[in-house]
């Protein structure tokens, strides 16, 4: 059954985390497909600059995985049939479909260091324009062959798997 309430809408679960947790803010959702978890962060990244926010829970999931996506990622070719990570090759063109969410807490450094709060990394200013290429590097494959394709939450998973590898945060 698809859910047609709209009850797991983005929007209302945006709503629901910054009201559960009493975060005395504003929440707002969207979706922009694979670019969903990266324009999440710049909208993110954009409020604590204007200095509107001193702090941001910034996340990205994707939860889709029903018989419509298998059937409509095997028309384009794009799924990876065995069902096997092993079978996921390097350029991603054909992946195994996964489920997940990532959630991060961002502030700016100043407010981190004031707080004492311990900080995993900086998020530096891509000075890259290239967005009509799209390349996949090993740690893409890795996270991939590991969780599935996570969509719109896949970069935000990258960058905490990133953090965890550069801070060697253990984690099981």
């Amino acid at each position: 059954l698809l859910d047609e309430t709209g009850s797991f809408t983005a929007s209302t679960l945006a709503s629901r985390v910054a009201k559960t947790f009493d975060l005395m803010g504003g929440a707002c959702a969207m979706d922009s497909d694979d670019a969903s978890g990266l324009n999440a962060l710049v909208a993110s990244m954009d409020q604590l600059r204007s200095g509107v926010v001193d702090l941001v829970v910034c996340g990205s999931g994707t939860r889709a995985l029903n018989l419509s996506l298998f059937e409509l990622m095997d028309h384009q070719g794009r799924l990876v049939r065995s069902g096997n990570a092993a079978d996921i090759p390097d350029d991603l063109s054909r992946v195994i479909p996964g489920e997940g969410a990532v959630v991060l807490l961002l502030c700016r450094r100043s407010t981190a260091e004031q707080a004492g709060l311990r900080i995993l990394g900086t998020i530096q200013p891509s000075t890259s324009r290239n967005t009509t290429t799209v390349t996949y590097d090993a740690v893409d494959v890795q996270v991939v062959r590991k969780l599935g394709y996570l969509a719109g939450a896949h970069s935000l998973v990258r960058l905490v798997a990133e953090t965890i590898r550069a801070t060697r945060i253990e984690y099981s």
